[in-house]
């Protein structure tokens, strides 16, 4: 589990420093203020691989270019650094509770710039402008130094993604448009039935909904892939669970997350949506029950008021010191974080305080 988090020159962040991160961290702050930047700094801190990079702008819309000219490389890297200032270097570093430190470094790397070759289909006057990479400087919790690089091909056809083992705590990041993957959620229940862990998951999701759902089963009933499938009492034939309710499909996914990535980090933007105001109380329960049972640690950002007060009865419940809200304001032009720990953010909801 991660204890502290430090992030420099990373988007809305010029400097971040987190200490006494806890089991359950609830991310609050107004519109661009920096919540999802937040979670895709601790997602690229803990993959700290090109690829990680790439998932998160694409995840935001960032034009993707499988072939791209100078302008169109350097494009698709400037949003990551602080005000677009290239010349800085982003940083990360993340400590575990055991002591156990990683850290990551991301610059241009001017002293490997080259001009890629001339492709055999373009004119012998065409000229291809340099092309400098982009540097993963990275050491992991085990104290191994390793870099991987960003560019192009030498060729000049295609972006060259050096691949690597991300540093390893594991690690899931739920953006808020990702939610509609049933590949995802199918291959996660199949690797939970294989290791006899899946009805954990079927009986979380029946104690919520068990009006709506008899039970869970992954099936393949097209040549397109698999799903996961519900029996539900009211019809005869199983139907996909996304049919079901988004907010159920969403249910599911998070706490498959959670069961999945154990003993590691689980990122959720935007955790609220779906849900009916009075299922936040249980559904908090489930969560802290679950991350806590398989040393899962979750980040989580939320606009809700209702999704905040949904935690009350969880930290009256004796687990305020389970519990962190990291509350993020931005002043000139630049965002910063108050950490409150759970025995705080307890009281400020009994007073109705607005804490968002």
């Amino acid at each position: 589990m991660i204890k502290s988090f430090r992030a420099k020159n990373f988007r809305c962040f010029e400097e971040l420093d987190l200490s006494d991160l806890r089991r359950l961290n609830i991310i609050v702050g107004k519109n661009a203020a920096g919540k999802t930047a937040l979670l895709e700094a601790i997602r690229l801190a803990l993959g700290a691989t090109p690829s990680v990079a790439v998932s998160l702008n694409q995840y935001r819309g960032v034009t993707f270019f499988p072939n791209p000219l100078k302008e169109q490389f350097e494009s698709q890297w400037n949003s990551f650094f602080f005000k677009f200032d290239v010349e800085r270097t982003i940083s990360t570093e993340c400590e575990d509770t055991e002591g156990h430190k990683a850290s990551l470094r991301i610059f241009f790397a001017k002293e490997k710039a080259f001009t890629p070759m001339i492709p055999q289909q373009q004119p012998q006057t065409t000229l291809l402008p340099t092309i400098i990479p982009v540097c993963f400087d990275r050491v992991g919790f085990s104290g191994q130094s390793t870099k991987l690089y960003a560019s192009v091909h030498q060729q000049g056809q295609g972006l060259n993604l050096e691949p690597g083992p991300e540093l390893g705590q594991a690690t899931e990041f739920f953006a808020s448009s990702w939610f509609l993957n049933p590949a995802q959620n199918a291959q996660w229940f199949s690797q939970l039935s294989l290791e006899n862990r899946e009805q954990e998951l079927i009986d979380a999701v029946k104690s919520e909904f068990g009006s709506l759902i008899n039970d869970l089963s992954v099936l393949a009933p097209t040549p397109y892939g698999s799903s996961v499938y519900a029996t539900v009492p009211f019809l005869s034939n199983k139907i996909p669970l996304s049919l079901v309710s988004a907010g159920i499909n969403r249910f599911f996914t998070v706490l498959a997350g959670i069961l999945f990535r154990r003993s590691g980090v689980v990122l959720v933007d935007e955790i609220e949506n779906g849900f009916y105001f009075d299922r936040l109380p249980a559904f908090w329960t489930t969560i802290l029950r679950l991350a806590s049972q398989y040393d899962t640690q979750v980040f989580a950002s939320t606009h809700s008021m209702e999704c905040l007060r949904g935690l009350l009865p969880l930290l009256q419940d004796h687990h305020a010191d389970e519990v962190t809200l990291l509350r993020i304001e931005r002043q000139n032009g630049s965002s910063g974080v108050t950490s409150i720990k759970g025995e705080f953010f307890e009281a400020a909801l009994e007073q109705n305080f607005e804490i968002r």
